[in-house]
């Protein structure tokens, strides 16, 4: 037999027993990014200690590009920034916040990113903050967007203000080859 065909019939037999694709390809996004402009916050009463803003991350451009068949994903949220655009709040007094996603027909929050308020005592005007912290989005790959929730705890703004809001995730797609070419 000779060293070609036996690598052949070596690699239909890996590729019968059940262990995944012997062959894919994975691709990676550097950074798409998502702002959205004007979100209106309502000033807080003495004793409200949390506000909470929904944002939608879109997906469809992505979807769109993919083959159908096996697929992994992953998408790592880099980074968000909230900034202040109207109202002049005062927004030292945030002490965390928290950016998260709720996959479609869940109550439940995946947390993806922290912000915890520095110890210097000046106003910030923004608060960002970046990581790498990943989630599975097989679930999820084929939706038009992704809700990402914006939670912010501490003594918040007492006016009504206005800020916006980027989001960087990066993409990690896996596929099976066979599935792309045939």
């Amino acid at each position: 037999m000779s060293p070609p065909f036996r690598v052949l019939l070596t690699s239909l037999a890996l590729l019968g027993t059940g262990c995944g694709p012997l062959f894919f390809i994975e691709a990676e996004t550097e950074e798409v990014c998502k702002t959205e402009r004007g979100l209106s916050f309502v000033g807080a009463a003495p004793t409200t200690v949390s506000l909470q803003q929904t944002v939608l991350f879109p997906l469809e451009d992505l979807a769109d590009a993919l083959p159908d068949g096996d697929t992994e994903a992953t998408l790592r949220l880099r980074r968000f920034e909230l900034t202040a655009t109207q109202g002049n709040p005062d927004l030292r007094g945030i002490e965390r916040a928290i950016v998260s996603l709720r996959k479609p027909g869940q109550t439940a929050l995946t947390p993806l990113l922290e912000y915890r308020r520095p110890s210097s005592g000046t106003a910030p005007q923004a608060i960002a903050a970046t990581g790498i912290e990943s989630v599975d989005l097989v679930d999820q790959l084929r939706e038009e967007e992704l809700e990402l929730v914006f939670e912010a705890r501490g003594s918040l703004p007492p006016q009504d203000w206005k800020a916006d809001f980027r989001a960087c995730a990066g993409l990690k797609v896996k596929v099976d080859y066979l599935d792309v070419v045939f």
